[in-house]
């Protein structure tokens, strides 16, 4: 890290890496989210096609014969808890992910603002800069502004 080798202060070093683990988790969480979704979609339409073709179709129509058909195989019931599971782990993980995201949104403000501190400002304008440009391009981090 950039900072590591400047004349910071340890709480500025500590702040900095703090935002940068946080930002890598919520990255983590976004992947994971938009994993699960693919999945959750590809398992949830894999089920309404076998259900249609393997369920639906021979029964005719007829609700008593769809259900019998539905529960005389363990594959078919394995085959809904699977898509039903998928989405529990996709709700479950984009909420994991919007706590993080606030978590990481807290910090990343309370870094603008320890950076934009009197203390900091007066001697660390070309530092802050530098520190502030490694951020945005690395990480994607904007410790310039809050919004």
């Amino acid at each position: 890290m950039i900072w590591t080798e400047m004349d910071v202060s340890e709480d500025t070093k500590k702040l900095l890496n703090e935002l940068v683990a946080r930002k890598k988790k919520l990255d983590r969480y976004a992947k994971l989210r938009a994993l699960l979704a693919y999945l959750a979609l590809l398992g949830s339409t894999a089920t309404v096609v076998y259900f249609y073709k393997a369920i639906l179709i021979p029964s005719g129509g007829n609700i008593m014969r769809m259900l019998g058909a539905l529960a005389g195989s363990s594959a078919n019931v394995l085959l809904v808890f699977l898509a039903a599971f998928l989405f529990y782990l996709m709700n479950y993980y984009s909420k994991k992910y919007d706590k993080q995201k606030a978590k990481y949104e807290s910090l990343r403000e309370e870094a603008v603002d320890h950076l934009r501190g009197p203390s900091i400002a007066a001697r660390l304008t070309d530092d802050k800069d530098k520190i502030s440009g490694f951020l945005q391009q690395t990480y994607k981090i904007n410790v310039t502004y809050k919004s």
